[in-house]
């Protein structure tokens, strides 16, 4: 309602623009940034954390909006097919949220950024994983995070060859690390993650996951 009763806007610049994310901004070139864990070969980022599209993923999250999820993993996609041409993964898995969350929202972020980012790739999204109930991740370190993880995410189906992980943002990767030993428990080759925004560090650049003291 809020959509059709305000002035359209860019979600990433707040610009006048009549779609959700403006010109200015897209199309972006994915960052080859930092992996949290050798399990992980490698990890696209389209930003660091603070910028225009982390303000996108907010908004997507807290006021329920589907159609940016979705939008943000268009963009997502296109970047990567522009960046790994034909070195494409045979499939994309979400990294799960707990059900209580989901509940809450209505939907999962990462998901939809996935099912976004099929879309444009041409890739099949198979929700693969699920996150038992626990803890909250915010202001844990990486080992804190790890610890809480242990036999929390669960794989629901075995997926096979190079698999890309989404999510809508990375911080000490330890969700993603534990998203990879269940995969490649089962009949993944490798796998790989992509996200919209990674964490920076004091510079505004792209932080080393590490942990925290």
């Amino acid at each position: 309602m809020l959509d059709l009763l305000l002035p359209s806007r860019c979600h990433a610049c707040d610009a006048p623009w009549p779609g959700l994310i403006c010109d200015a901004c897209a199309p972006w070139t994915p960052h080859r940034v930092p992996s949290p864990s050798p399990l992980i070969r490698g990890v696209w980022a389209l930003e660091p954390y603070g910028g225009p599209l982390s303000r996108a993923v907010v908004r997507a999250k807290r006021h329920h909006r589907r159609r940016l999820g979705l939008a943000l993993g268009q963009e997502l996609g296109a970047a990567l097919l522009r960046s790994l041409g034909e070195q494409l993964p045979d499939a994309i898995v979400p990294i799960p949220s707990p059900l209580s969350r989901q509940l809450r929202r209505g939907f999962q972020p990462a998901a939809l950024i996935a099912q976004g980012a099929g879309d444009v790739l041409g890739v099949p999204v198979c929700h693969a994983l699920a996150l038992h109930q626990g803890p909250r991740q915010s202001g844990l370190s990486r080992s804190q995070r790890a610890r809480s993880l242990r036999g929390r995410v669960r794989s629901r189906q075995t997926v096979s060859g190079r698999v890309l992980l989404i999510d809508d943002v990375t911080t000490t990767g330890a969700t993603a690390e534990a998203c990879a030993v269940e995969l490649l428990g089962g009949a993944s080759d490798s796998v790989w993650l992509g996200v919209i925004c990674a964490a920076r560090d004091g510079s505004g650049d792209f932080a080393t996951p590490r942990d925290s003291p």
